[in-house]
């Protein structure tokens, strides 16, 4: 980064998103566990166990949601390549910068401002599972939805500070 400003607002935001990345990547040995216990529970014990599963499938949304800023940080999301790899660096940039303004940005901030009223009625109402023996506390894992949108939007907002920083050095790539 050349310009000192966007490297002082970009720096610590890329740092806690590797932060809560690095802490959530712990969530895989908690998923392996929980399917290996589902595993042997179903099969030596013959018992199925619908909290086990509701467990795993609420590691894996705070695995995914949570980590989704880092995989936009390190340029590994989903991208459709067939004209964006011969494009040079700045042309990127653009492509880039573009994509967020347009796309990430406003889809974040629209999902997180519409799951703010989802997750105030479910901690109003102390959701749970429907599922008989499900989990209790829904409310509290819908509460993950806004606050990966959040991630994931100061992500973008580090991002296209990236781009235009490198959109004003002088370097021609």
């Amino acid at each position: 980064m050349k310009h000192p400003l966007f490297h002082s607002i970009t720096q610590p935001i890329d740092l806690l998103c590797q932060k809560i990345s690095a802490t959530a990547s712990w969530l895989n040995i908690i998923i392996m566990l929980i399917i290996l216990l589902d595993v042997i529970f179903r099969r030596f014990f013959n018992v199925g166990s619908v909290s086990l599963q509701e467990l795993e499938w609420h590691c894996y949304l705070i695995l995914i949601l949570t980590t989704c800023a880092y995989t936009l940080q390190l340029d590994q999301h989903v991208r459709i390549d067939i004209f964006y790899n011969r494009f040079s660096i700045r042309s990127k940039a653009w492509v880039d910068s573009l994509g967020i303004i347009f796309l990430l940005l406003p889809l974040c901030g629209l999902i997180g401002w519409l799951s703010l009223d989802f997750v105030a009625r479910a901690w109003s109402l102390q959701e749970v599972s429907d599922a008989p023996g499900g989990l209790p506390m829904r409310w509290l894992i819908k509460s993950v939805i806004p606050l990966a949108m959040g991630l994931l939007f100061i992500q973008g907002i580090s991002q296209l500070l990236k781009n235009i920083d490198l959109l004003l050095s002088k370097t021609k790539s």
